[in-house]
């Protein structure tokens, strides 16, 4: 809580998915967005002030695993869904390019389904589970698409906007 102090108005709840909006560029710190340079990826913020803004991911042709955009989550154990907008511009990747969430131990939660071709801006969730027992925090990241962790030669881009998790009150309980 102390991280966000300086970040959100007062009496504003603290969101599970900081800055999912764009609107701010990443601090690199925290519970914000972290982007690394990977070879064969480049990683521009487009940051809205009145609007969302986006995540443009260029592809260069070369192997690679994850993007290096990440983003730290503490979640309680329950039932979530992530939310976001994605469109994709010659985006050519076997596994396609998608969204991976696993404990912090490396225990995996979800995969999205892999963004690959050229496609209009469209809407797309992932609803998954953290569980009760050895999962203390999580990590989201973008990169290859579905599971598994080889390397992929990519070429093409891709945007990402109103990245958003929330609880999901629809799921079953947690054991």
């Amino acid at each position: 809580a102390r991280w966000f102090g300086a970040r959100l108005p007062t009496a504003t709840r603290i969101p599970l998915l900081y800055n999912g909006d764009w609107r701010a560029t990443p601090r690199n710190a925290g519970f914000d967005w972290r982007i690394r340079q990977v070879p064969g990826v480049l990683v521009e913020v487009h940051p809205g002030r009145d609007r969302s803004g986006d995540l443009h991911i260029r592809l260069l042709g070369r192997r690679v695993v994850e993007t290096g955009v990440e983003h730290a989550v503490l979640l309680p154990p329950g039932h979530y869904r992530l939310d976001w907008r994605e469109r994709s511009q010659s985006l050519r990747a076997t596994r396609g390019l998608g969204w991976r969430i696993a404990c912090a131990n490396g225990r995996p939660l979800a995969a999205s389904a892999p963004l690959d071709g050229s496609r209009p801006w469209r809407e797309q969730h992932l609803g998954f589970q953290v569980p009760a027992q050895e999962c203390p925090g999580a990590w989201l990241r973008l990169g290859s698409g579905g599971e598994g962790g080889g390397g992929q030669v990519a070429s093409g881009e891709a945007w990402f906007s109103d990245v958003r998790l929330a609880r999901d009150p629809s799921g079953p309980p947690t054991p």
